[in-house]
């Protein structure tokens, strides 16, 4: 089935870029068949496609054609690959589901001058610099980078953070649906 060899993945192993290039041209549609067939979005499927084949660069040398075939170890990894961003792309789907539902709520409350918004509500349970991570993201659309820069932190804290603060926010406002 594949035109691999294992000289070519032998020097790919070493780092050899086109050995690489030759893996990469081999395998880069049957990636994006596999990859479309799980996230069905053509933008989303070819930057997994990009970042799978990033990684594979890292991962290749872990490869020991002892353990097993070349083709199972490569589709088996791309396929871990994109059921992991499937369920990262799912529960962003779901945080963005999320704040909007808390946007729309503090809309509608602030139209009915309710001073009682969900904001309000969560200024209560969270911290000021959690609270200021919430704000920057829902309301100013700010990405990680942005709010990172603003706090003097690092990106990956900020995710890190404002994941934790929804998890938290979640957990609060769902004993309060009554409202």
């Amino acid at each position: 089935m594949s035109n691999i060899t294992s000289k070519i993945i032998k020097h790919a192993i070493n780092n050899d870029e086109e050995a690489f290039n030759i893996i990469f041209e081999e395998y880069k549609h049957t990636v994006f068949y596999l990859t479309k067939k799980y996230l069905r979005n053509v933008q989303d499927t070819e930057e997994c496609v990009q970042d799978f084949f990033i990684k594979l660069w890292t991962l290749i040398p872990t490869y020991n054609e002892k353990i097993g075939n070349f083709n199972c170890w490569l589709l088996t990894i791309a396929k871990n690959f994109v059921i992991d961003r499937y369920r990262k792309l799912a529960k962003e789907k779901e945080r963005l589901s999320f704040n909007d539902e808390i946007v729309n709520t503090k809309e509608d409350k602030s139209e009915n001058n309710t001073s009682n918004s969900y904001f309000d509500k969560l200024k209560e349970i969270l911290t000021d610099e959690e609270y200021d991570i919430l704000v920057y993201r829902i309301v100013h659309e700010f990405n990680f980078i942005k709010i990172a820069k603003i706090l003097n932190t690092s990106r990956e804290t900020v995710r890190r953070r404002y994941n934790e603060i929804i998890a938290k926010s979640k957990k609060y406002l769902g004993g309060n649906d009554n409202e």
